[in-house]
């Protein structure tokens, strides 16, 4: 377990090098719609952007609230 777990750590520092705003949506209390969801076309998402990451936290965040050993990994981080 603790093996997979330095695992899982080193994978999430690695994906949030790459998407760091993603990482700082999934710990946010609040998820106010960022500017550029609104303002841009509905099929444009802005590569590591806010955008991007409020995007993600909508399709996925459920899954990572259903494990608080997920969100006290990446709270860890």
């Amino acid at each position: 377990m603790v093996g997979e777990l330095d695992e899982a750590r080193a994978l999430l520092i690695e994906a949030k090098s790459q998407l760091p705003l993603v990482a700082e949506e999934l710990k946010k209390a609040r998820h106010p719609e960022p500017e550029s969801v609104i303002s841009l076309p509905d099929w444009t998402i802005t590569h590591g952007g806010a955008d991007q990451a409020y995007e993600y936290r909508a399709r996925y965040g459920k899954y990572w609230l259903a494990s608080e050993d997920a969100m006290a990994l990446i709270a860890s981080i």
